[in-house]
């Protein structure tokens, strides 16, 4: 299993990979917390308001990825699972967030956050990216899954963003 650091970049199987699994596992401590996906263009932006998947919206709108959320606990996990050659040509990007879901709530009390991406045909991982919020902001963007020539790589993030999921995804904007 490799070991991700902050803006490695890992790539996600061959040519013929069909499929990836993305986990992501966190410790809330009783703070509402949930992964959010952002289906990006190849400038970056969301084509569309359906191009989010969360909890209460969780399939893309091409059917090629599917977000399961277990917050029961102190304990949570969130599984994407991605047909890559399924995706619509329009989405060059996923970008995988972890998100407080209440208003004045921050991720202070949010740890142990990582992120392993996997081949749910042979099991094997591609990577896993841990990383730490300082507790003061409401998202942490835990990485990228991004076309590179017709292939996929991730790279590990973890960059915080102090307002909210719903300012994020305004900052990056609906494409024109």
């Amino acid at each position: 299993m490799k070991q991700l650091t902050q803006y490695e970049r890992v790539p996600v199987g061959g040519p013929d990979r069909q499929a990836v699994v993305v986990d992501v596992n966190w410790s809330a401590s009783g703070t509402p917390t949930g992964v959010y996906v952002f289906l990006l263009d190849a400038g970056a932006r969301l084509p569309s308001r359906q191009h989010v998947m969360f909890v209460l919206a969780a399939a893309s709108p091409d059917g090629s990825s599917l977000l399961k959320e277990h917050t029961g606990g102190d304990l949570a996990r969130a599984q994407v699972q991605i047909h890559l050659t399924g995706i619509d040509p329009v989405v060059h990007r996923l970008r995988f967030i972890l998100a407080v879901n209440q208003g004045n709530a921050t991720l202070v009390n949010v740890a142990e956050v990582t992120t392993s991406l996997w081949d749910p045909g042979t099991g094997d991982v591609d990577g896993t990216y841990a990383v730490t919020a300082d507790g003061l902001n409401k998202c942490l963007i835990l990485g990228d899954l991004h076309r590179v020539a017709n292939k996929w790589e991730f790279e590990a993030k973890g960059l915080e963003f102090s307002g909210s999921i719903a300012n994020l995804a305004n900052r990056v904007g609906l494409a024109s």
